[in-house]
């Protein structure tokens, strides 16, 4: 599947809802954020793959870097947009 079809899919599969800060984010600037990282085996599948702003990607990598960001999302909801 090409690219930005799956990535439009991820999107979509959304709503267009950033799952970190749950507001809209914009298909032109979200980042796609792998589940499994590709180093550990991850691929670029519509299960592997999320749809954020680009601040909460920061957000997440400056603050939960090897931690289980699943169980700490909760937390992060709050970061800037």
């Amino acid at each position: 599947m090409a690219w930005g079809k799956l990535r439009r899919e991820i999107w979509e599969r959304q709503n267009g809802i950033c799952p970190i800060c749950e507001n809209p984010v914009k298909l032109s600037s979200c980042v796609i954020h792998h589940r499994h990282n590709k180093s550990q085996r991850g691929k670029e599948t519509l299960e592997n793959g999320e749809a954020r702003h680009p601040s909460c990607e920061a957000f997440m990598h400056d603050n939960y870097p090897k931690g289980n960001y699943e169980r700490r999302r909760h937390d992060s909801r709050r970061s800037p947009v």
